[in-house]
C-alpha cells in the first residue's frame, strides 16, 4: 500500500489492517460484529476504529468489561461489609447470635429464679403480717408458674427466631 490514503476512499479490510497496523483477521471481526460497517471509507472506519478502542482503554468495552465491572463492585461492597461487621463487632455493638442467644437464656434463668423467690417472699411477707389468714399456696404459686412459663416460653421463641432471621454475623 502506498504511503498516502485516501480517506474518503471505500475502506478494505486489508487496507485498513494495513493503515492501523493489525491483522485482516482482527478488521473482519469488527466487520462481523457490525463495529466497522461494510462499503464504508476509511475515514469513517477510523472513526469508530479509535472510539472503539477509547472505550475499551476507558473500561468501557463490551460485555465481559461489564461483567468485570459487575465482580469488583460486587467484592468491593463485600469487603466493606466484612469491614464494617468486624469495626462494629470490635466495638462492641455487634454480637454472634449464638452469643445472643445464650445471653438472652441466661437473663430468661435469671427473671425465672427472681419470680420464683418473689413468689416466695409474697407468701412470707403474707404469712407473718397476717397470721389469722389462711390460703392454699397455690394462690401464689400458680400465677408465678405461668409468668414463669410465659418468660420460658418468650425466651425460646425470641432466640429461635433470632438465629432463624440470621440475626447475628
Amino acid at each position: 500500500m502506498s504511503s498516502v490514503i485516501d480517506l474518503d476512499a471505500a475502506a478494505t479490510q486489508s487496507g485498513f489492517a494495513d493503515l492501523v497496523g493489525c491483522t485482516k483477521q482482527a478488521i473482519n471481526k469488527r466487520v462481523e460484529k457490525g463495529l466497522l460497517s461494510r462499503g464504508g471509507t476509511y475515514r469513517e472506519w477510523l472513526k469508530v476504529y479509535i472510539d472503539d478502542l477509547r472505550s475499551e482503554a476507558a473500561g468501557r468495552g463490551g460485555d465481559a468489561q461489564k461483567t468485570l465491572t459487575e465482580q469488583r463492585i460486587e467484592e468491593s461492597t463485600e469487603k466493606t461489609l466484612a469491614l464494617r461487621l468486624a469495626n462494629l463487632k470490635e466495638m462492641g455493638i455487634l454480637a454472634p447470635a449464638e452469643e445472643f442467644v445464650a445471653a438472652a437464656s441466661v437473663f430468661a434463668r435469671e427473671v425465672n429464679g427472681a419470680i420464683s423467690e418473689l413468689g416466695s417472699v409474697v407468701k412470707a411477707k403474707f404469712r407473718s403480717q397476717f397470721e389469722d389468714l389462711e390460703f392454699e399456696d397455690d394462690l401464689i404459686d400458680e400465677p408465678v408458674r405461668s409468668a414463669s412459663r410465659r418468660v420460658a416460653k418468650n425466651a425460646e421463641k425470641l432466640g429461635e427466631d433470632f438465629l432463624a432471621g440470621g440475626g447475628g454475623y
